[in-house]
């Protein structure tokens, strides 16, 4: 790339420094040439002394050939200038050091009426950087987007933090809750099923994997809190596949509970950035133990794991359902505190769930080719429900709460 600075103060100094590689070629342009000196002799640049507001001069340096000139001298003027009359080489694009704030303030007529990439101010940008940190000490980081309106934050969470509790108990989502079955009350004895309640998902799978600081499951949050439970594991959730005793033995212990604790949804192997679902079922050996035990007649809780909706066919019986999606290493003290109603579910449904594949659009021609053409045009998601009449299991927004409301004198 090849690059021009008029001005070699102390911000043209250091851009020099930073962009001098291989890959760039760099003409710096100053009126003082012990400083044109300095810089030629420590940089592999090229240094020319003379007024670079001067068309001699920009061309001198290469300007109709150049890709980039950057102009930072002292005075906004002249930063203007030399941008004005670089831009009538019409292939050099162009950067002007403006410091003035009434300048700052009008930099979208600046730079379209001259042809300006950019407008910077170093000073401002400093002071900004400054105002940042003294809002945010704590931040390892702030990155801002869409010209300062949006700030992205980084910040290290001590291992007690309860911000990733506050996260996941907001996003769970609340989808069943016939009579009042939720929230549980600790004076009653529990039968638990599902290995999900030793070994939660709270994450999902491949690059987004993370080492969690402290991994709380439902299991170390209800010992903790002392709730009085029976556990079945039911099920591996290491794959599909059945397995007949552990089943067998979570059965008879159903056959003699009041209410059934079914910890289970999707697991890595269900779902994955790495390949497509194949379907929007739940794992073979948790729909077969769910389908069971909603048969015996007694009160059945479900609580689920997973990052995407799924059919829920053998839950249909269930007296409950609470969604925890991927909560998070929080997330078994959250599981704990919504079921038992320390805190009331507030998540809302941020997708719609269809009874069952067969009534997601085209879906039975998806991840058949390399290609895939969207046939959905713009009715995606509820638009397409919506617009054609097809009824959803739990529609986009969907979610209740232990909160009941009543009208009157309407």
């Amino acid at each position: 790339m090849k690059i021009i600075i008029i001005g070699c103060g102390e911000v043209g100094k250091t851009l020099a420094e930073q962009l001098n590689s291989k890959d760039n070629t760099i003409t710096v342009i100053d009126t003082q040439s012990e400083v044109i000196s300095d810089l030629t002799s420590r940089l592999d640049v090229m240094g020319i002394v003379g007024n670079g507001a001067t068309l001699s001069v920009q061309e001198e340096a290469g300007v109709r050939h150049a890709d980039l000139l950057i102009a930072v001298t002292e005075s906004d003027e002249l930063n203007l200038l030399c941008c004005a009359i670089a831009k009538k080489s019409l292939r050099c694009k162009t950067i002007a050091r403006v410091r003035n704030p009434e300048y700052s303030s009008e930099a979208g007529f600046l730079k379209e009426e001259l042809g300006l990439e950019m407008l910077i101010n170093p000073e401002m940008a400093a002071a900004e950087t400054i105002a940042r940190i003294i809002r945010f000490p704590s931040a390892l980081k702030i990155d801002t987007f869409a010209h300062g309106r949006v700030e992205l934050l980084k910040f290290r969470l001590p291992e007690d933090s309860i911000l990733s509790g506050d996260i996941s108990r907001e996003g769970a989502v609340l989808l069943k809750n016939e009579n009042g079955a939720l929230p549980l009350s600790k004076n009653n004895k529990y039968l638990i099923i599902g290995e999900m309640f030793e070994k939660m998902r709270y994450q999902g799978a491949g690059s987004s994997l993370l080492r969690p600081y402290k991994l709380i499951t439902p299991k170390d949050a209800f010992d903790k809190n002392g709730v009085n439970y029976e556990y079945k594991q039911g099920y591996k959730a290491s794959g599909p596949a059945i397995n007949a005793a552990l089943e067998a033995d979570a059965i008879s212990a159903a056959k003699n509970a009041d209410t059934i604790l079914f910890f289970g949804g999707l697991t890595e192997d269900a779902e994955s950035e790495g390949f497509d679902r194949d379907n929007m079922l739940l794992p073979e050996n948790q729909r077969s133990l769910l389908s069971i035990l909603t048969s015996l007649g007694k009160k059945v809780i479900f609580i689920m794991y997973g990052g995407s909706p799924v059919e829920l066919d053998e839950a249909e019986g269930a007296s409950a359902i609470l969604n925890m999606y991927l909560p998070g290493q929080e997330g078994g003290r959250s599981t704990y505190e919504l079921l038992f109603g320390l805190v009331s579910p507030s998540g809302r449904l941020a997708e719609s769930w269809p009874y069952h594949y067969s009534d997601v659009p085209f879906g039975a021609e998806l991840a058949k080719t390399t290609n895939d053409v969207y046939k959905e045009s713009i009715f995606v998601g509820y638009r397409y429900y919506t617009t054609f009449g097809v009824p959803v299991r739990y529609p986009f927004g969907y979610g209740l709460s232990y909160t009941t409301f009543s009208y009157r004198d309407m």
